[in-house]
């Protein structure tokens, strides 16, 4: 481990390490994590000079600050005046007496010589309904990019020697930040971005009218932003925070479990990690990595999918989560049908959980995924990203054949078949999962399918999720329907419509 000055890591000789740009930046990242944000006590790890420290304090009456330099213990400290706690010591040593509800990690963890360990301290000191926010640069940031092409920097997620004089260990991407939170045993409900950051700090700074922001040749510090918000998961009976994270569906209840699954997910994740080849390599040999499982369901949708490839019409998926649905019904489509650009994949979800649960549904009791926000899945940009890349490598690919409807359902749909009166379904999957949107879908979508046309449920006949079935019974009815399922597949069932 390289030794570690942090008195000296701040400093940058006559060139500032925080521009005034990194000062406004700041206010931004809060406005994005203020929906996230519990009530309660906060901890801060890493303060600088107390930028964020008082926004941090603005927002919360009890905030303990983290610091490793005595320096800017001293700086931030007389900054503060006694509106935080300043503890001196770094995050691999230091001892806490409470737990907090909030803890901050904002442009720190790439400072770490461990952070999944750092992380998982982390876990034990929040509450059990706590949340970690995590500010990084992000490494795939527009002028970081930029620099690549220029020669500036040989790959988009190098460490600078600017960067290493500063203390930078790693720049992350969005995998790999998220790949060292589950690592640590965190629960991943949130992430995205702050800033679309096309140029460096320095040019933003001359831009404001800053002249003392000097350029340095190479320098690309502070790139457009990462958050990841985590819920503490290994306090939690029967099932760690990796399993939880592989099967995120309520539908594996925990008396499902066996001891080994939790053992399984572990050293499936490690694997996939250290396998030799590339992520592109492994893609292709997906069979040694991917659950049986989730083969089943690949192989039970190509089935349902064979049935509808001679019905007219589009695939509706309602209830998107993180898209493997979705994306195998369009792979399946440019696969089977090259030349059927008439028939869409049209996917429709809030992409922030379920807007309520009605008394139809089940009880909290029963389902704690059923409330308002639950299942939640911000994953519409990385959808959008996961469609463009399957453009590029299908036939057709100039004519779209993905499309991501985004609200609540009880609305969009409506204004879906509005704006769109020649819709024919060939295929209803549905994964709403509560009664009163899988209702809608039903009511809406069904008088559009042609004779031959397949309607599939997810949760059918499921008891952590009865709104499924009600909506059956009180729209098409389960008499009226042939349902079917196949042998390898216990939870998908689907009738074809006579």
């Amino acid at each position: 481990m390289i030794p570690r000055d942090y008195d000296a890591e701040h400093k940058n000789g006559t060139r500032k390490y925080a521009y005034r740009f990194d000062t406004i930046l700041r206010r931004y990242i809060m406005r994005t994590l203020d929906p996230f944000l519990p009530s309660g006590k906060a901890l801060e790890m890493g303060c600088y000079t107390g930028d964020m420290t008082e926004l941090i304090a603005g927002r919360y009456g009890d905030v303990t600050v983290i610091e490793a330099s005595q320096e800017l213990v001293a700086t931030a400290g007389a900054r503060l005046e006694g509106r935080a706690r300043f503890v001196h010591g770094t995050f691999e040593t230091v001892e806490l007496p409470d737990r907090y509800d909030a803890i901050f990690l904002i442009h720190t963890l790439e400072h770490l010589d461990d952070p999944v360990a750092v992380l998982r301290r982390v876990n034990d000191w929040l509450t059990d309904r706590g949340r970690l926010f995590i500010v990084v640069p992000n490494a795939n940031a527009a002028s970081r990019q930029i620099a690549v092409h220029m020669g500036l920097i040989p790959f988009n997620d190098a460490v600078t020697d600017d960067e290493r004089v500063h203390g930078h260990r790693k720049t992350y991407r969005l995998d790999t930040l998220a790949r060292e939170a589950l690592d640590a045993g965190l629960r991943i409900v949130h992430s995205g971005g702050v800033f679309f950051k096309p140029l460096a700090n320095y040019q933003f700074d001359r831009l404001m009218g800053c002249a003392n922001a000097e350029r340095r040749s190479g320098e690309q510090r502070y790139m457009s932003l990462v958050t990841a918000c985590a819920t503490p998961e290994s306090r939690r009976p029967k099932r760690t925070a990796m399993t939880r994270d592989f099967e995120s569906l309520p539908v594996h209840l925990p008396e499902h479990q066996r001891p080994q699954d939790d053992e399984y997910y572990r050293r499936l994740n490690e694997y996939y990690g250290h396998s030799a080849g590339s992520n592109v390599d492994k893609l292709r040999a997906f069979c040694k990595f991917v659950p049986v499982a989730e083969i089943g369901r690949f192989l039970a949708r190509s089935r349902i999918f064979d049935r509808v490839l001679n019905v007219p019409g589009s695939v509706i998926e309602c209830g998107v989560f993180g898209g493997g649905g979705l994306m195998t019904w369009a792979t399946l489509s440019a696969i089977l049908e090259p030349l059927n650009h008439v028939r869409r994949v049209i996917g429709f979800d809030t992409f922030a959980g379920f807007v309520a649960a009605g008394p139809r549904d089940a009880a909290r009791s029963m389902n704690a995924n059923a409330v308002a926000g639950g299942l939640a899945a911000d994953a519409a940009a990385d959808l959008a990203e996961s469609v463009a890349l399957f453009d590029l490598y299908r036939p057709l690919g100039h004519i779209p054949k993905v499309e991501l409807v985004k609200g609540d359902a009880l609305k969009t749909i409506p204004e879906y078949l509005e704006l769109n009166p020649h819709l024919v379904v060939s295929l209803l999957y549905l994964d709403f999962d509560l009664y009163e949107p899988t209702k809608c879908a039903l009511e809406r979508f069904v008088p559009r399918m042609p004779k031959g046309a397949v309607v599939a449920f997810d949760q059918l006949n499921h008891r952590a999720w009865p709104g499924e079935t009600a909506a059956l019974l009180d729209t098409v009815g389960i008499r009226s329907l042939k349902l079917e399922r196949f042998t390898f597949q216990p939870q998908i069932a689907f009738a074809c419509l006579d």
